[in-house]
C-alpha cells in the first residue's frame, strides 16, 4: 500500500470513529486528589502527569483513544496534521519510504545537501538534550536500521527551519488554554505569543473532533526569520502505546520550578471551562511530596480568586 492510501485509511478511520464524550458537570464540583493505584500505575511521568491524569480520568476521557492512530509518531503527525491543514508542518518525508526508491541513500544525501536533517520519529525533550539532529549519525543508522517488518517509520527526513523563536502552546479541545504558552527554551513570556496562539488555534481548529476532543495538546511551534508559524511538532496527552510507554502529557507539569503552579492554573480552567476542580488533597500526598504541598497552596489561591470575582460579578449584576 502507498503512503498516499495509507493516510487516506487512516483519515478514514478517524473520521468514522464515533467523537469521544466526556463528563460535563450541570454544576461545579470539587474531589479529592487521591493516588489509585490504577492511575499511578503505567504512569510516565511525576506528580503532574499523575494530577492530569487524575484530572481527565474524572472527565470520563478514554486516554487510549487519539493515540490508537499513533499520533505521537512524528511521521504520523507530518501525515495526519498536513491533511488538514496543509502547510502546517516543514515538509517531512518518511527515512524508509526514501531508502525503497531507486538510488534512495542517494536521494537522502542530496536532500541533507539542500537544508534538510534527520530525526528520530519517536522521542522527547530533544530541545533540552539538543538531540533532534541525527544527520552525523545517518551512516551508522543505516548501517543498523531494517524496517522492513514495522509499521511506523523511526526515522524521517526533515526541512531545517531557519528559527527565530520557539514557543509551546497548549490546547484542550479547540481551547488555546489561557496564559500557558512559552517561549522554548527559556519558558518567558514573550510580546507576540498570541500570533503563535492564533496561529495554533487556526490549525485546531481545522482537525476533526476525533483527535480534539478530550485531548490536551502541547504544541512546539517555531517562528521563522521570515516571520513563518510552523508545528515542529505536537505532544498528545494519552496512553503511549511505545516509547516510554505509559501515560504521557506535556513536560512542563512535571517541571520541579514551575510545574506545580502550572498544575494549579490548569486546576482552575477546568473548573472555570468545566465546572470539575481538585478541591482537597490525600493528607499522605501533602506530607511527601513537597510538589503537591506546593500546587495546593497555590490551588488554594486561585479558587479563592475565582469565587470572589464571582461575589463581585454576582454583587454588580444585582445592583443593576
Amino acid at each position: 500500500m502507498s503512503s498516499p492510501e495509507k493516510v487516506q485509511k487512516i483519515i478514514a478511520d478517524i473520521e468514522s470513529t464515533e467523537e469521544l464524550e466526556f463528563n460535563r458537570p450541570l454544576q461545579s464540583y470539587g474531589v479529592e486528589l487521591i493516588p489509585y493505584q490504577f492511575l499511578v500505575n503505567d504512569l510516565s511521568g511525576n506528580c503532574g502527569a499523575f494530577f492530569v491524569r487524575f484530572i481527565l480520568f474524572y472527565l470520563g476521557i478514554d486516554e487510549n483513544q487519539v493515540l490508537r492512530w499513533r499520533l505521537e509518531n512524528k511521521f504520523r503527525q507530518y501525515q495526519i496534521l498536513n491533511f488538514y491543514s496543509p502547510g502546517c508542518m516543514p515538509d517531512t518525508l518518511g527515512f524508509f519510504e526514501l531508502l525503497k526508491q531507486d538510488k534512495g541513500v542517494e536521494k537522502i544525501r542530496e536532500l541533507f545537501s539542500k537544508g534538510y536533517f534527520l530525526k528520530a520519529a519517536l522521542g522527547d525533550a530533544s530541545h533540552v538534550s539538543k538531540s533532534w539532529d541525527k544527520t552525523k549519525e545517518f551512516d551508522d543508522i543505516l548501517s543498523q536500521y531494517s524496517s522492513l517488518n514495522e509499521p511506523y517509520e523511526a526515522y524521517v527526513v526533515q526541512k531545517k527551519l531557519r528559527l527565530r523563536r520557539e514557543f509551546r502552546v497548549h490546547t484542550f479541545c479547540k481551547d488555546v488554554i489561557p496564559l500557558l504558552t512559552y517561549r522554548i527554551p527559556n519558558t518567558q513570556y514573550f510580546n507576540y505569543h498570541r500570533d503563535a496562539e492564533e496561529f495554533v488555534a487556526s490549525v485546531s481548529n481545522r482537525l476533526p473532533n476525533q483527535i480534539t476532543e478530550g485531548t490536551l495538546i502541547a504544541w512546539d511551534i517555531g517562528l521563522t526569520t521570515n516571520g513563518q508559524y510552523f508545528i515542529i511538532e505536537a505532544n498528545f496527552t494519552g496512553f503511549h502505546p511505545e516509547y516510554r510507554r505509559g501515560f504521557q502529557t506535556t513536560g512542563y507539569v512535571d517541571n520541579h520550578q514551575y510545574g506545580a503552579v502550572i498544575c494549579a492554573w490548569l486546576n482552575s480552567y477546568f473548573c472555570e471551562r468545566y465546572g470539575l476542580f481538585i478541591e482537597t488533597v490525600d493528607p499522605i500526598l501533602l506530607a511527601n511530596y513537597p510538589f503537591i504541598k506546593h500546587f495546593y497552596i497555590t490551588m488554594l489561591f486561585l479558587l479563592i480568586t475565582i469565587i470572589a470575582k464571582q461575589y463581585i460579578n454576582n454583587k454588580v449584576f444585582f445592583f443593576l
